[in-house]
């Protein structure tokens, strides 16, 4: 018998069996204690038993994340962002749709793929959102259904009568010297003086 690493846990087709195992237990003492009802095609629990146990689970496993900034990293790329970007579709043609995608096995190399258009949109939906769900950036506090009733909570409970943005009230200029840490207006010429912006008559840029 092979010995296994020191770091691995265990097999991930016995991790499979042992959740279905779990899984099903929880659902059989749910339903004896009458807190899930039944589908209303099946008499009984051993039928569901028999069901789960018919075919082989699959139990998806990776390596952790390295930190909190890969959490906030993978997280984001499902709450802040759409299922495709239009210049990520190259064409369209034949009831084909060629895209491009990022390769993370090859250290995410951008890579091509074709797939038959209704291959395509089955993909799309699957990153559509049920009736009555809602994305991570909707809900608790940043929902508008919660503005006026919770967010006086959260400004009693850090003792703020409000809260107002560092880059409230500032004009275009400013923001950029903030964000970037740069004077848009120094003189990139004589790198002393500043750029006073001045307005230009549209009469005097039109065709003689």
């Amino acid at each position: 018998m092979d010995l296994s690493p020191k770091k691995f846990f265990l097999p991930v087709k016995l991790l499979s069996s042992v959740f279905r195992g779990i899984l099903y237990r929880l659902i059989e003492m749910a339903a004896a204690k009458g807190e899930i009802k039944l589908p209303d095609n099946t008499s009984d629990i051993e039928t569901i038993k028999r069901l789960c146990y018919h075919k082989n689970w699959v139990v998806y496993c990776q390596k952790p994340f390295a930190g909190p900034e890969g959490i906030i990293r993978y997280l984001g790329n499902y709450t802040h962002r759409v299922a495709i970007f239009n210049h990520r579709i190259e064409a369209f043609e034949n009831d084909k749709v060629s895209f491009s995608y990022k390769d993370y096995k090859t250290e995410g190399m951008i890579k091509s793929i074709v797939l038959d258009v209704d291959e395509f949109i089955r993909r799309f939906l699957q990153h559509v959102l049920p009736s009555g769900f809602y994305k991570i950036r909707y809900f608790g506090i940043l929902a508008l259904c919660n503005m006026k009733s919770k967010l006086e909570t959260c400004f009693s409970l850090i003792e703020n009568k409000s809260y107002f943005s560092v880059l409230e009230g500032l004009n275009s200029f400013e923001i950029w010297r903030i964000i970037s840490g740069k004077d848009p207006m120094h003189c990139p010429k004589c790198q002393k003086g500043k750029m006073i912006p001045q307005a230009i008559e549209t009469s005097s840029l039109a065709p003689g």
